[in-house]
């Protein structure tokens, strides 16, 4: 569920308070064949993305407004979707809708973080600076 407001915070202690950006992923499990609309509620820009086409566009500068919105069709099954969300200065808040056949608009999007059918998941991540030092947080995958 993306339904946030930082106010004039950040999403993370870590991370300062402006400016900074969130991109969100997933994977939409469309209960039903139909046309579907994605709304956008932010301060400052965000973009939604569905299946690799761009849904809803509230990209830019600019406070909390009425969302932003864009609709779709979609088949029954897996989607993928993508947000992408960024705060200037100022408030900061970030908030996606949606609604479709049998769905009142709601921030309750049914999302996981990959598909149905992967089965064995595994983590690895690393870092450059910028002298070149490297380290991870788990052995390379082989």
């Amino acid at each position: 569920e993306i339904r946030f407001d930082y106010n004039d915070g950040a999403p993370d202690p870590r991370l300062p308070a402006e400016p900074f950006a969130i991109r969100w992923t997933g994977y939409l499990d469309v209960p039903q064949t139909g046309d579907y609309t994605f709304y956008l509620t932010t301060d400052d820009g965000s973009r939604v993305w569905v299946n690799g086409e761009k849904v809803a566009d509230a990209w830019g500068h600019h406070g909390v407004e009425e969302p932003r919105q864009g609709t779709v069709s979609l088949t029954k099954g897996e989607h993928e979707i993508r947000v992408d969300y960024y705060e200037e200065y100022g408030w900061a808040a970030a908030h996606l809708e949606w609604s479709g056949p049998g769905i009142a608009r709601t921030h309750a999007l049914p999302v996981t973080p990959w598909p149905r059918d992967v089965r064995d998941v595994r983590f690895f991540a690393s870092q450059q600076d910028v002298a070149g030092n490297k380290s991870s947080v788990a052995p390379a995958p082989k």
